[in-house]
């Protein structure tokens, strides 16, 4: 059709499949990189507020029915933000 050999085809191909695989790669290390800051930000000015004892028991932050025995097994959601957590701690831990 256009003159140019399959395998030239198939090795462009390749190529620029490539290229799009390693751009959303980086993208993707880039929201990783910048959710990572705004968390540590939020965490930072978390810190630095001060809480009495009696605001955290004003505020009833204790579950009003205990549960005894094992806890309950993460979501799919929970398990990925997780791996989301640990991957982003590890890679910015080098």
């Amino acid at each position: 059709m256009t003159g140019v050999p399959r395998s030239t085809a198939n090795d462009i191909c390749r190529h620029a499949l490539a290229n799009v695989m390693e751009k959303r790669e980086e993208e993707r290390e880039k929201q990783m990189e910048q959710d990572f800051v705004e968390e540590t930000e939020e965490e930072e000015e978390n810190e630095n507020e001060e809480i009495s004892l009696l605001d955290l028991i004003a505020a009833d932050c204790l579950d009003p029915k205990p549960r005894p025995g094992r806890p309950q097994e993460l979501s799919a959601a929970e398990k990925n933000t997780l791996l989301l957590q640990s991957d982003a701690d590890t890679t910015h831990g080098e």
